[in-house]
């Protein structure tokens, strides 16, 4: 400032102002350039002031979010804990629910084996931790995976898949067992026939496909309900598809036989019926047969068998239930022993006119082959129930068999001494 007062001082001439110009021009422009160094340093201060209350303010907002945040984590947290707990508990319980299940179906195909208690539970840590544990003779919680047979844990398998069928299907469903028995003996075959017919009035229907030939035959020879439509499928090809055919049981074909009057027939027919009636009631009282290697037996070693000791005490006798649902006897009880003995005198007829050629056979008469197969037919409708035709096979009376709805009782329990 004083530069510039001596310079514009007096108001000199043009020339003498700018010789003074000239000779204040290096104070100037170090004047300028200090203010320069001024303005810049001010104008980083309030580019610097600026930033700062803009950080302070976002601070602010930040701390704010956070305590949002750190609430909404914490209650995030209280839920996740109790929904993973209500989870567990819920498994928890539907497992004991369903490992009880199990455990009654595993017991009722197994009786008796020292095998079963089986848990389903998840591990207390864990991730993908759904556990499996049993008994097997006397030791407890061990992995049946272990030490069970590859049979049992089949059967394991199927008691499972119907625990959890029946608890999550409902009325409505559809339940399909494609093959899976592929080889049991007869007595577990059984039982499962009967768990089978057992647990069906659960679901809307029950389908089941096999390659078992014993377990078709459980079907076709009495042995199992005949609550059952029951087909074969035939061979296939590409052209012609799939094929199938209606089967029906040994006494379907009996009957069949005697409506049509056909000779041969009724005789084969009845022979294959009594063989598989009389061979249970042998099995099922553990009567004497003169042992064989291939332990098959014919018609007339099956009728001694019985008529040995056995007949002399069979009876039966039919109940129904009345209103309040107390069996009320319907029939018996009737002896066996003139029916079996009956059908003894005319048992040849099953060789003689339904099985081989022989000129004896053109000597019965068409009365007797028709006789023949009538006592038979007598003989099985004692037997059977009425209602699914199984025949007698549970002795829990402790006095005598009967069938499974308890329509038909059958005496002795056991074949006298």
């Amino acid at each position: 400032a004083a530069a510039l007062n001596e310079v514009l001082a007096d108001n000199p001439a043009p020339r003498a102002r700018a010789e003074r110009f000239q000779n204040a021009a290096p104070r100037l422009a170090q004047l300028l350039d200090g203010q320069q160094i001024m303005a810049d340093t001010i104008s980083k201060a309030l580019d610097q002031h600026r930033l700062i209350g803009e950080n302070w303010k976002a601070v602010l907002a930040n701390r704010h979010d956070a305590q949002q945040n750190e609430q909404r984590l914490r209650t995030a947290e209280h839920a996740l804990k109790t929904v993973e707990q209500t989870r567990k508990n819920f498994i928890d319980h539907e497992l004991t629910a369903i490992s009880s299940a199990v455990d009654a179906l595993y017991q009722a195909l197994h009786p008796g084996e020292q095998l079963g208690d089986i848990r389903l539970f998840l591990k207390e840590k864990g991730k993908s931790s759904l556990e499996l544990s049993a008994r097997f003779h006397g030791h407890t919680d061990i992995a049946p995976q272990s030490v069970y047979s590859e049979s049992h844990l089949d059967t394991l398998a199927l008691c499972i898949f119907f625990a959890l069928a029946k608890r999550y299907g409902g009325a409505d469903t559809i339940l399909l067992l494609d093959d899976v028995l592929s080889a049991c003996d007869e007595a577990h075959l059984d039982r499962f026939i009967d768990l089978l017919h057992r647990e069906a009035p659960h679901f809307a229907h029950v389908v089941v496909t096999t390659h078992y030939r014993a377990w078709r035959e459980r079907y076709r020879q009495q042995r199992a309900p005949n609550e059952v439509h029951f087909i074969d499928l035939k061979p296939w090809s590409l052209t012609q598809g799939i094929g199938y055919r209606k089967i029906q049981s040994d006494m379907s074909d009996l009957k069949n036989a005697l409506a049509n009057n056909n000779r041969r027939e009724i005789a084969a027919s009845a022979g294959v019926v009594l063989e598989s009636v009389l061979d249970y009631l042998t099995m099922l009282y553990a009567c004497r047969l003169r042992r064989n290697p291939k332990n098959v037996y014919t018609l007339g070693e099956l009728l001694d068998a019985v008529l040995a000791k056995l007949a002399g005490s069979l009876s039966v006798e039919h109940y129904a239930k009345d209103s309040t649902g107390t069996p009320a006897r319907l029939l018996g009880p009737v002896s066996l022993k003139p029916l079996l003995l009956e059908i003894k005198r005319l048992a040849d007829l099953r060789n003689i006119v339904g099985a081989h050629y022989n000129p004896a056979g053109a000597e019965a008469s068409d009365q007797e082959v028709q006789h023949f197969g009538e006592k038979t037919l007598e003989l099985v409708n004692l037997l059977c129930c009425p209602q699914d035709g199984s025949l007698p096979n549970k002795g829990d009376s402790g006095s005598y068999f009967e069938t499974r709805k308890g329509t038909v009782r059958l005496q002795p329990l056991r074949e006298p001494s």
